[in-house]
């Protein structure tokens, strides 16, 4: 028989993102996050390879969550807290997580925080929300790129409450970012976003009535002056969702009528239904292909 645990569950994965001085903002995080919730956590900080992380015990000590620093293989449960480990960077495979010895690269820099998230989009797609904390420098701008891509949502902490609010700002600045949030407001919306994707069953593709989706790309139509009626219906729908999700409605309907009281939710439609994300200039092996056999 097959081995179940090695299928992705009907579960929610929090990606979450924090430079290495966001240890207070990680505190603050899990010591208003209730249990249970339901949810996995993964911790990737940008650290240096060489830092000495007591992250583990010091999350510990705030939350009833189970902390754990992961070790290569490690299956996932709900209501967990998994940290990475300093010189690692991590990747998911299924419910599994991944260790991949960091080797430094004086032509790249090191982003762990976008390495995570890529692979999260790639495996997990809509059922999984990035959350970006305090940081220097654009650590996640990349893969919270691809989490969009694959239909996931994204949250950053309010830029005004980080000690570093570059990676917030950058992030907020992408117009990819669904919440933004104070660290007190992040855990009750996780919570609130599970219960709503649990309650809407959005694993399934929405019954939507041709009368009703002509209505709403002619009101989109007339709005942004794009013509989506040749588009293809199943990507409408996984948009139109994601964007339900948002507004926690669980009807095509409640969503047409959120439409015609706020039309700027046209606009924001229309950014989802142009993302359009690619690894291919990103792919490594692509281009020492290229340079092998083609130059």
């Amino acid at each position: 028989m097959p081995d179940r645990r090695n299928t992705v569950p009907k579960n929610i994965i929090v990606g979450i993102g924090a430079s290495a001085d966001g240890i207070h903002a990680l505190e603050l995080l899990f010591g208003n996050m209730p249990p249970p919730t339901g949810l996995i956590f993964v911790v990737i900080q940008h650290l240096s390879p060489d830092h000495v992380s007591m992250l583990r015990e010091i999350l510990q000590r705030k939350t009833e969550l189970q902390v754990l620093e992961i070790k290569n293989n490690m299956l996932m449960e709900a209501d967990h807290v998994y940290v990475a480990p300093p010189g690692y960077d991590i990747s998911i495979e299924r419910n599994r997580l991944k260790t991949h010895k960091y080797v430094k690269n004086t032509g790249s820099l090191h982003l762990p925080i976008d390495f995570f998230l890529r692979s999260l989009a790639s495996e997990w797609k809509d059922r999984v929300i990035a959350v970006i904390l305090t940081g220097a420098g654009s650590d996640g701008i990349l893969g919270l790129k691809e989490i969009k891509g694959a239909d996931g949502i994204v949250m950053v902490q309010d830029p005004s409450t980080a000690k570093f609010n570059s990676m917030p700002q950058k992030a907020i600045e992408t117009g990819m970012v669904d919440f933004v949030c104070s660290l007190e407001n992040i855990p009750g919306q996780l919570i609130e976003l599970k219960r709503t994707i649990d309650d809407g069953d959005f694993d399934v593709n929405l019954e939507i009535h041709e009368e009703s989706l002509d209505k709403l790309l002619g009101l989109l139509n007339v709005h942004t002056k794009h013509d989506f009626s040749q588009y293809k219906k199943s990507t409408i729908r996984r948009r139109v969702r994601r964007r339900m999700l948002i507004y926690k409605l669980t009807t095509f309907e409640q969503y047409l009528d959120q439409v015609e009281k706020d039309p700027e939710e046209l606009d924001k439609l229309l950014d989802e239904l142009l993302i359009g994300v690619t690894s291919f200039f990103r792919n490594k092996d692509s281009f020492t292909s290229l340079e092998k056999n083609v130059f």
